[in-house]
């Protein structure tokens, strides 16, 4: 059963929802509002550093909220696993996004994001170092490694300019979806 028509069922409503749905996605891939600090850190790291989006969002909600917003244009490409036919954390997705900036070396990349079980445990298992962006700064759970985390986006310049071999791992401190 769809997701809509389960809410709808519950709360008493008897709009049509694959209506609703169609809607609802328009609207969602409309909004770019980024988190504070996200284009200063994007600016600031365009150029020095490459930059991909990789997402489980849908392409109907991403490509065009990535179009519209202010920062779509710093980032090289984005991987969208509805498009590739898997998503984070197995790591296909990743091959998939090496594969599409011409297969740099690990210890190159940084994978940065906000989901524990998606984006850090699939840089974990990648082999590839991960930045937890944790603005509620949630506690860690054991079952995933967190070498870097941060609180602000701004933060992201210390680690990448550090070429981010040295371990930073404080509760004090992705970009990916």
């Amino acid at each position: 059963m769809p997701v809509f028509e389960l809410l709808f069922e519950a709360i008493g409503i008897t709009s049509d929802p694959v209506t609703f749905s169609s809607g609802y996605l328009r609207r969602l891939a409309a909004c770019s509002e980024l988190i504070e600090g996200a284009e200063a850190t994007i600016r600031a790291l365009h150029g020095e550093v490459g930059l991909m989006v990789i997402t489980d969002g849908l392409k109907e909600v991403q490509r065009p909220r990535l179009a519209r917003s202010t920062i779509g244009g710093y980032f090289t490409d984005i991987v969208i696993s509805e498009e590739v036919g898997v998503a984070k954390p197995d790591g296909a997705i990743f091959d998939v996004a090496f594969n599409r900036m011409n297969d740099p070396r690990k210890e190159e990349v940084l994978i940065v994001g906000d989901s524990l079980n998606s984006d850090i445990k699939g840089g974990n298992d990648y082999g590839v170092d991960a930045c937890w962006f944790n603005p509620a700064r949630l506690p860690r759970t054991p079952a995933v490694a967190v070498r870097y985390e941060i609180s602000r986006l701004d933060e992201l310049l210390g680690i990448v300019a550090g070429s981010h071999q040295s371990t930073h791992d404080t509760t004090d401190t992705g970009v990916s979806a």
